[in-house]
């Protein structure tokens, strides 16, 4: 009898965990349901991207050009990152950039991070205006008198914000930095090149970048990988443009 008894209280206690075990199951998966229920209208938030400066080439002569690098301006949740400044020797150009900043209410100490695509000088003078801000260039990345080493030193990539992610790109230069911007306010995925791409033209007129470029294979390279990454492309010397599907099957974009 007592066995009998012990026999059936044991079934009642395994029936009573079987069924409690049910029960927490079912709340975890409702738990989890109304999570991811509650996830899918979360907005991702939106960077902005405004073109602080148009950047433009023209040959005034034999081995005289004028240039003008393209100055962009990043808002990414609060973070605000320059990209590229320009040529320190130009003084109308620095207040330029600093008053159309202003107009945007971005003073230099409100700039985080400034990204200079590439050495050349047309592109990086002036990051002396923000010396509170984190600068990259090449592989380094330094404030005020403080340098270490980025993470591009030894790897392709790396993020500074939920958006905002450098890439190299060798080619134009060797060291070479895009900047690609994800969730751009009413562009989806923008890349900002430097001279990876001078201008839309050079698309067509391959001499535009050839005849500037350090390691062609290496651009030609940096350039097909933008392309198949963007859906705008602002160039280090002319006006932003859309990367059309036609564009990305020139290129071997996998899935055009």
């Amino acid at each position: 009898m007592k066995m009998r008894e012990l026999t059936r209280q044991l079934s009642i206690f395994l029936s009573s965990m079987k069924r409690q075990k049910e029960i927490d199951e079912s709340l975890a998966k409702s738990a989890s349901e109304a999570n991811d229920a509650n996830n899918a209208f979360i907005p991702i938030p939106l960077a902005t991207i405004r073109i602080i400066r148009e950047g433009s080439v023209a040959q005034l002569g034999d081995n005289e050009y004028h240039l003008i690098a393209s100055i962009v301006l990043i808002s990414d949740n609060g973070t605000n990152i320059v990209v590229d400044t320009g040529l320190g020797t130009n003084s109308t150009g620095r207040t330029d950039m600093l008053q159309t900043l202003s107009n945007l209410n971005i003073r230099p100490i409100d700039v985080h991070y400034v990204v200079t695509t590439h050495g050349h000088p047309d592109h990086s003078g002036n990051t002396n205006d923000f010396p509170d801000a984190f600068h990259y260039a090449g592989n380094y990345v330094y404030r005020r008198t403080r340098f270490n080493f980025s993470h591009l030193f030894e790897d392709d990539a790396e993020s500074i914000t939920s958006n905002v992610r450098l890439l190299k790109t060798h080619g134009h230069s060797s060291d070479d930095i895009s900047v690609i911007v994800n969730n751009a306010d009413t562009l989806g995925t923008v890349a900002i090149s430097g001279d990876v791409f001078m201008r839309k033209e050079d698309l067509t007129d391959p001499m535009i970048w050839t005849s500037l470029s350090a390691n062609e294979t290496q651009q030609r390279e940096s350039r097909r990988r933008l392309i198949c990454i963007a859906d705008y492309i602002v160039p280090g010397h002319g006006q932003i443009f859309a990367v059309t599907e036609s564009i990305r099957k020139q290129h071997s974009c996998v899935g055009s």
